[in-house]
C-alpha cells in the first residue's frame, strides 16, 4: 500500500456479530498500513487521544445500564460518539495510514439506533428526566465529563443540559433520512465513511453469542429489539448517498479469522481501485 488519502471504513452490525474481533485481526494484518478506531471507546485504542475521557464516559454508560435509564445511556453514547471524528483526523494525520478502519459508526449507528431508543426512552419511567449520576463515578471522571458536555455545547453554540439534549436528538428520528443525515453530522463532528462493511448475523445465532459472554447484558440486547436493529441497518444501509460502498458480508458460522479475511480482502480490492483510479461500482 502508499500512503495518500485514507480508505476510510466502518464495520458494523448488530451485537455479536464479532466486530471487535475481526478488527483487531485486520489491524493485526495490515500492520502500520491500518489505523483501528473504535466510536465509542478510544480507551481500548492504544494511540488514540481522548483515553481518559473515553474511560470516564465508558464508567458513565455502565451507570446508565445499573440505573436502568435509557435516557442517560443515550446521553452518554452521544458524548462518546462525539470523541470520534476529532480522534479519526488524529489518526490520520499522525500516522498517515491507507486504511482507516472503525469499529462502527456514529452517523450510522445514530440512524440506527435513535429510533429504538425513542421508543425505549417513551415508555420508561426515565422519560422525564435522567436520574442522579455524579455520584456513580469518580470526581476526576465528573469533571472529564461536564468538561467535555460543556465542549459539545460551546462548539454547536447551545447551553443544553442531558435531559434537553436526548430530546434533541430523539426529535431527529422524525426526519426524512437525508435531512437526518444533514443534521446528524455537525452534532456529532463526523463525516460518513467511504466504505461500510456490514457483518450480518441472525438474531438467534447473535443471542447465543452474547449469552456466552462475561458481565451484564445491555439493555437492548433482547431477540425483539435485536429483531429491529438488523432491520434499522438494513433499511440506513440501503439508503446511504451513491458515494460510500456498502458491501454485506453474511458471518453466520463463520471463525473470527475467516471473517477477518473477507474484512481484509476487501480492503485491498478498495484500496486496488482507489490508486489505478477504477469505478467503486
Amino acid at each position: 500500500m502508499t500512503r495518500g488519502e485514507p480508505i476510510v471504513a466502518a464495520v458494523v452490525g448488530i451485537d455479536g456479530a464479532g466486530k471487535s474481533t475481526a478488527i483487531r485481526l485486520v489491524g493485526d494484518r495490515l500492520g502500520a498500513h491500518c489505523a483501528v478506531l473504535s466510536s465509542m471507546r478510544n480507551h481500548e485504542v492504544a494511540d488514540a487521544p481522548l483515553r481518559d475521557l473515553s474511560l470516564a464516559l465508558d464508567r458513565l454508560r455502565t451507570a446508565a445500564e445499573e440505573l436502568g435509564s435509557q435516557r442517560l445511556k443515550l446521553a452518554t453514547l452521544y458524548l462518546q460518539m462525539c470523541i470520534y471524528g476529532p480522534t479519526e483526523q488524529f489518526m490520520i494525520r499522525a500516522l498517515a495510514p491507507s486504511v482507516v478502519l472503525s469499529d462502527r459508526h456514529p452517523i450510522i449507528d445514530a440512524a440506527v439506533y435513535l429510533p429504538l431508543f425513542r421508543r425505549m426512552i417513551e415508555s420508561s419511567g426515565d422519560a422525564e428526566g435522567i436520574p442522579e449520576w455524579r455520584d456513580r463515578v469518580s470526581a476526576e471522571e465528573r469533571g472529564l465529563i461536564t468538561r467535555w458536555a460543556d465542549a459539545q455545547n460551546r462548539r454547536l453554540g447551545t447551553t443544553l443540559d442531558f435531559t434537553a439534549l436526548t430530546s434533541e436528538l430523539m426529535a431527529l428520528a422524525d426526519h426524512g433520512f437525508g435531512p437526518f443525515l444533514a443534521k446528524i453530522a455537525p452534532l456529532l463532528q463526523a463525516a460518513l465513511p467511504r466504505r461500510v462493511l456490514w457483518l450480518d448475523l441472525g438474531v438467534e445465532r447473535a443471542l447465543q453469542r452474547l449469552a456466552g459472554r462475561r458481565g451484564p447484558r445491555e439493555l437492548h440486547e433482547t431477540r425483539r429489539h435485536l429483531l429491529t436493529l438488523r432491520a434499522g441497518y438494513l433499511r440506513v444501509l440501503e439508503n446511504l448517498p451513491s458515494r460510500v460502498r456498502v458491501s454485506r458480508i453474511e458471518v453466520g458460522d463463520m471463525s473470527s479469522e475467516e471473517v477477518a479475511e473477507a474484512l481484509t480482502e476487501q480492503l485491498i480490492k478498495d484500496e486496488r481501485r482507489v490508486h489505478t483510479g477504477t469505478s467503486a461500482a
